[in-house]
């Protein structure tokens, strides 16, 4: 019994964890932004003493957010919750096609793999930790070239305008829509999916099929498909969680931002509970003691020592990954906290520049913001 729990401890672990990290993320940002909530004076009175009952103090307040009341839209004068309702299956809609697609895609790569008499690359074991940026840099690379440069698709919205009434046409405008958001989820999932599958050739050199069916299906990770779909729904304009959230930040409708941030987090628990099944059905079918296996033979064979408590800043100081990653971190560290000292002007108490809701000009990059007007040159001197 204790051998069975000792081995299945991290999954059941897991899922506990990840929702004590919710609650905790929620009270946290609860309380960091309730002195900022106050309701809106074009609210009916009605709504105005609701709001002022759900912020009477920062504990209320947190007690409602989690029961799922997180007031009125300031933009739409409707509940949030209602707004959120059918946003949240539009976002469930993207991920579940892209999920689908990353698992026939790998689970096809995997088949037609052959494991070569060559060791993996040192450089694929090397980035295995910092997967997450990769597959972040290349969600951005995707959605530019299919946002910019395929014009066979729609880039925006979930439906034509008008749209169709034939149940048929219905559905494959739908289709015709989903088209690049779909494919570049299922693109950011790969980045990651296919690295590990060319880095890990264990589970390829078993005859069983099952394992070879079950390894590229269960390395799907949903915690970077929730946090590329945010972006992604808010280059193609579609109307779900993450574009809801941008929309809510920019008109500073706080209550639309709690709302659309805690439903995104209640998405990733919900997600990463599946990643968690995934990783019991490989620890059930032996794939996960074949990559374990594999992993340990590649440290002993590559002379570095296996992680412990006493020598583990040996271990972390001869990951290659893990000093690029470190160099790139503090680079950015140091040009954040030099950077009001070389920046061309004062960027907190120069006045004249650009109003605190101005759009960048690289958001006139997106379809939806084509039409802004371009950033403009203009004088400091007030003289002039």
């Amino acid at each position: 019994m204790g051998e069975v729990f000792k081995r299945y401890f991290p999954v059941i672990i897991k899922p506990v964890i990840l929702i004590l990290l919710f609650f905790l993320v929620v009270t946290v940002f609860c309380f960091a932004i309730w002195p900022f909530m106050r309701p809106d004076p074009r609210f009916t009175p009605e709504m105005r003493d609701e709001e002022r009952v759900r912020l009477e103090n920062p504990t209320t307040f947190l007690f409602n957010v989690l029961r799922g009341n997180f007031g009125y839209s300031y933009l739409t004068r409707n509940p949030v919750i209602f707004e959120l309702s059918f946003r949240l299956g539009n976002s469930l809609l993207v991920v579940g096609f892209s999920a689908i697609f990353t698992a026939l895609i790998t689970t096809g790569f995997a088949l037609a793999f052959k494991r070569g008499r060559r060791r993996p690359s040192t450089l694929a074991h090397s980035l295995h930790g910092y997967v997450f940026g990769f597959t972040g840099l290349a969600g951005l690379f995707v959605l530019l070239v299919f946002a910019f440069y395929l014009r066979g698709f729609p880039s925006a919205g979930l439906h034509s305008i008008p749209p169709p009434t034939e149940l048929f046409a219905s559905i494959a405008d739908l289709a015709w829509h989903l088209f690049l958001p779909v494919l570049s989820l299922v693109l950011v999932g790969l980045a990651r999916g296919l690295l590990v599958i060319w880095s890990s050739g264990s589970p390829y050199t078993t005859r069983s099929l099952l394992k070879k069916l079950l390894f590229p299906c269960t390395t799907i990770d949903f915690t970077i498909t929730v946090s590329a779909l945010i972006l992604i729904e808010y280059v193609f304009s579609l109307p779900g969680l993450g574009r809801f959230l941008f929309v809510s930040l920019q008109a500073m409708d706080l209550n639309g931002v709690v709302g659309a941030f805690v439903m995104l987090l209640v998405l990733a628990v919900g997600l990463g509970s599946l990643s968690i099944l995934f990783d019991l059905i490989q620890r059930l079918s032996g794939i996960r003691t074949d990559l374990d296996a594999k992993v340990e033979a590649s440290l002993k064979s590559s002379g570095n020592p296996t992680f412990s408590g006493k020598n583990w800043l040996k271990f972390i100081l001869k990951r290659k990954g893990f000093l690029i990653g470190l160099v790139i971190v503090l680079a950015l560290v140091v040009l954040a906290a030099i950077g009001p000292l070389i920046a061309p002007y004062d960027p907190i108490y120069s006045r004249g520049v650009a109003e605190s809701f101005a759009m960048p000009q690289w958001a006139t990059m997106f379809p939806q913001n084509r039409d802004l007007p371009p950033t403009q040159n203009i004088s400091l001197d007030w003289t002039l």
